[in-house]
C-alpha cells in the first residue's frame, strides 16, 4: 500500500487514543510493536488485528494483516513505514522521520519498499533480529551502563593521579628531571615573543600552569585530582568531577613532558572528555530516576573504542618489518615490551603454533570485531567481549598501568544495561532499574541539542585524524593534528606498530675510583639478571618506563637523560625514591657510566630469569662537576 492510499483511508468510529494494530500471529511484529511503544512512552496504545478489528469494520481483515495501522483519535488511518513513522513522532523530537517521509524526496517511496520487503519476509526478518538483537527489539537503555562506568571511570582517575602524585617529585617537580617550573618559564618567554594574550596562550598549551607552576600548585592539582576521582566514584558531582579531571590531568600532562606522553594519557583525556557527554550534571543522581546519557555521548565513546582498537590493528600491518605479518610477534614480544611481568617469562616459553594461534585472534579482535562497533546488539557486544578479553590478556601478560582498565571501561559502551543487569548479583540487580519497564525521561531537548552540536565535530575530526594515522602525508591531516594536538582529546592510536625483536637494557653504574662500579637498581625495568620480573599493578612506573625508549633510541636523542644523571650526582632524594636501590645513598658517585646489553629470557632450568650479553657503551662516562 502506497503512502497516497493509507492518507486518504478514515476509521468509524475513531480510537479514543492512537493506535497501532499489528497481526497477532506474527512475533516479530508484536516484538516491533512493543518496541514503538516502549520508545514513545504512554502516547499510544497497541493491540493485535485479532482482538479489536471489529471495532473498525471500515477497515478490511485483509488490510491488517498485510500491514501495520496507526488509528488516530480524528479517524485517519496510517499504514506501513507512514504508520511507523507517525507512531514515532508522537515522541518529543522524534518526527524527524516522519518530517522526512512527508517533504524528502524519495525518502516515502524508499520507505514504503523497504517496509514491503520486511513484510514479506517476516520469518526471516524474525529469525535475523532474534540472532544479531536478541529475543527483545526494546531500545537499548544506557543509565546502569552509565553508572557502572562512571564508578570504575572514577576509580582509574584516582589511580592515574595518585601514580602521578608518588612519581611527580622525582620527575618534574623542582628537584626532578625534568622541572615543570623551567619549561613553563621557556613557553613564557616564548609565548612573551608572540605577543600571545591569555587565550592564545592556553590554546597552544592548555595547562593551570600557566597560573602558578610551583611545586605546591602542581602537586595541589594532583590530589585535587585524586579528590575528584573518589567523588566520581561516589557518584557526587559526577559531570564536574569529570570536567575537573579532564583539565586536571591536562594540565599536568603538559608539564609532564616525555614523561607523560603515553597514548594511555592521551586515551585518559580523551575518555574524560567523551564523559562529559554522558554524565549527570547535577549533585547527587540517583540511578533509577536520571535520563537517559546522550545518544551522542553514546555515540562518542564507540567512535572512541572504534579508533582504538581499529587503529591497533592496522598500524601492525602497516610495520617496518616483517614479525606481525609473519605470526612471529609473539615470539619475542613478551621479553621485549617495555616492563615484563612474572607471567611473561612462561608466555615466552609457549610452543610457536600457540603464540601464532593467539595473533590470529588479536588480529580478529583488532580488525575485525571494530566493525561491529556501531552495528546491531549482538555483535557489538561480541567487539566489546573480545576488547575486554584481549586487555585482559595483555595486562596479565605485561606492565601497562591503569591502560588495560580503561579500555575495558569503555568497551561497556558495547552493553546495554540489559546485558549488564542481567550479569549483575541479585543486591545490585534489584537496584537496577529494569529496561523492559516504562522508559526513563529523556534528555532535556537543549541537552541533546548541545550534545549533537558538540559530538558532530568531534567525530569529523577524529575522522581525519584517522585518515592521517594511516596516511601521514596528507598535509590538512597533519595541520590539524598540529590544532588539536595540544588538548590531547581527539587522538589517533596504534598499539605496538612496529614490534622490537631484541631487547637493549641500559645498566647504570656509579663509582668513586674509576676502576670499582656498582650499578642502581630500578624497580621495574630489569637490571639484575637474577631478579625476577614484578607487577606493577595499575601504577604506570614513568621513569622505568622511558629507559626502554632510551635504550632503542640511543644517547643522543634520550634529551632528558642528562637530567637524570645530573640528579644521580646530586643525590636528590627525590630522583632516588623511584630507584629500588642506590649503592651511594646521600654520598654520590664521582663517576657514572651506562652500558647497554642485550637481554632475553633464561631458558627453564637455567639460574636466574634473564641472560644478557653484547656489552657496549651507551653514553661515554660522565665526571661529576665536569661541564
Amino acid at each position: 500500500m502506497t503512502g497516497a492510499d493509507t492518507r486518504a483511508r478514515t476509521a468509524h468510529p475513531p480510537a479514543e487514543r492512537p493506535l497501532l494494530v499489528w497481526d497477532g500471529d506474527c512475533g516479530f511484529c508484536r516484538r516491533s510493536a512493543e518496541r514503538i511503544a516502549h520508545q514513545v512512552g504512554g502516547r499510544l496504545d497497541t493491540a493485535p488485528y485479532q482482538r479489536v478489528a471489529d471495532r473498525f469494520p471500515d477497515i478490511p481483515v485483509d488490510s491488517f494483516r498485510a500491514a501495520v495501522h496507526l488509528i488516530e483519535p480524528d479517524g485517519r488511518v496510517f499504514t506501513g513505514a507512514e504508520a511507523i513513522y507517525r507512531a514515532l513522532a508522537l515522541r518529543p523530537g522524534g518526527g524527524a522521520l516522519h518530517w522526512c517521509y512527508r517533504r524528502l524526496p524519495g525518502f516515502a517511496a524508499a520507505s514504503d519498499l523497504g517496509y514491503q520487503f520486511v513484510a514479506n519476509h517476516r520469518p526471516l526478518m524474525s529469525r535475523l533480529s532474534r540472532w544479531l538483537i536478541g529475543p527483545s527489539l526494546l531500545p537499548s537503555r544506557y543509565r546502569v551502563t552509565r553508572w557502572l562506568f562512571l564508578r570504575l571511570l572514577g576509580a582509574i582517575v584516582f589511580v592515574a593521579f595518585w601514580s602521578m602524585y608518588v612519581q611527580m617529585d622525582g620527575l618534574f617537580l623542582s628537584g626532578g628531571i625534568s622541572p615543570a617550573a623551567e619549561f613553563m618559564a621557556a613557553v613564557r618567554r616564548y609565548a612573551d615573543g608572540q605577543g600571545w594574550g591569555p587565550l592564545a596562550r592556553f590554546v597552544e598549551a592548555p595547562t593551570l600552569a600557566w597560573l602558578s607552576a610551583s611545586d605546591g600548585a602542581l602537586t595541589g592539582f594532583a590530589v585535587a585530582g585524586m579528590v575528584a576521582g573518589v567523588l566520581l566514584a561516589l557518584d557526587i558531582a559526577p559531570g564536574a568531577m569529570v570536567a575537573a579531571a579532564w583539565l586536571l590531568y591536562l594540565s599536568l600532562v603538559q608539564v609532564g613532558g616525555i614523561f607523560f606522553h603515553y597514548q594511555w594519557d592521551a586515551l585518559l583525556i580523551e575518555t574524560l572528555l567523551c564523559a562529559m557527554f554522558v554524565a549527570p550534571w547535577r549533585l547527587r543522581p540517583g540511578l533509577a530516576r536520571d535520563p537517559e546519557p546522550s545518544r551522542a555521548g553514546v555515540w562518542l565513546f564507540r567512535v572512541l573504542l572504534f579508533k582504538l582498537m581499529m587503529l591497533s590493528g592496522l598500524v601492525k600491518l602497516m610495520e617496518h618489518g616483517n614479525a606481525w605479518k609473519s605470526l612471529r610477534a609473539l615470539d619475542v614480544h613478551f621479553f621485549t615490551q617495555p616492563l615484563p611481568a612474572p607471567t611473561s617469562y612462561w608466555a615466552h616459553f609457549a610452543p610457536h603454533w600457540l603464540h601464532a594461534a593467539a595473533l590470529v585472534v588479536v588480529f580478529a579482535i583488532e580488525l575485525v570485531l571494530p566493525l561491529f562497533a556501531f552495528g546491531p546488539r549482538r555483535p557489538r557486544m561480541a567487539f566489546g567481549i573480545g576488547t575486554i578479553g584481549l586487555m585482559l590478556a595483555i595486562g596479565l601478560t605485561g606492565n601497562y598501568g591503569f591502560f588495560n582498565l580503561l579500555a575495558c571501561a569503555v568497551a561497556l559502551w558495547c552493553f546495554d544495561d540489559a546485558a549488564i543487569r542481567a550479569r549483575l548479583p541479585a543486591r545490585l540487580r534489584a537496584r537496577a532499574p529494569d529496561p523492559a519497564h516504562a522508559a526513563p525521561p529523556p534528555p532535556r531537548r537543549w541537552t541533546r541539542r548541545l550534545a549533537v552540536a558538540l559530538a558532530v565535530p568531534i567525530t569529523l575530526i577524529g575522522a581525519v585524524r584517522f585518515a592521517n594515522r594511516l596516511d601521514p602525508a596528507d598535509r590538512f591531516g597533519r595541520r590539524l593534528a598540529d590544532v588539536v594536538y595540544p588538548f590531547f582529546s581527539i587522538n589517533d592510536y596504534g598499539l605496538f606498530q612496529d614490534m622490537t625483536e631484541s631487547r637493549p637494557e641500559i645498566i647504570v653504574e656509579g663509582s668513586r675510583d674509576g676502576a670499582s662500579w656498582h650499578a642502581y637498581e630500578f624497580r621495574y625495568k630489569p637490571g639484575d639478571p637474577a631478579r625476577a620480573p614484578r607487577f606493577a599493578g595499575l601504577h604506570m612506573p614513568r621513569l622505568d618506563w622511558q629507559m626502554w625508549f632510551a635504550a632503542l633510541r640511543g644517547c643522543a636523542r634520550a634529551r632528558w637523560f642528562s637530567g637524570f644523571i645530573r640528579r644521580l650526582f646530586e643525590a636528590r632524594p627525590e630522583v632516588r625514591r623511584l630507584l629500588a636501590h642506590d649503592p651511594f645513598g646521600d654520598d654520590p658517585p664521582r663517576y657514572l657510566r651506562t652500558t647497554v646489553y642485550d637481554y632475553t629470557f633464561a631458558p627453564p632450568g637455567e639460574p636466574g630469569w634473564w641472560r644478557r650479553a653484547r656489552p657496549r657503551p651507551y653514553c661515554p662516562v660522565y665526571a661529576r662537576g665536569a661541564p
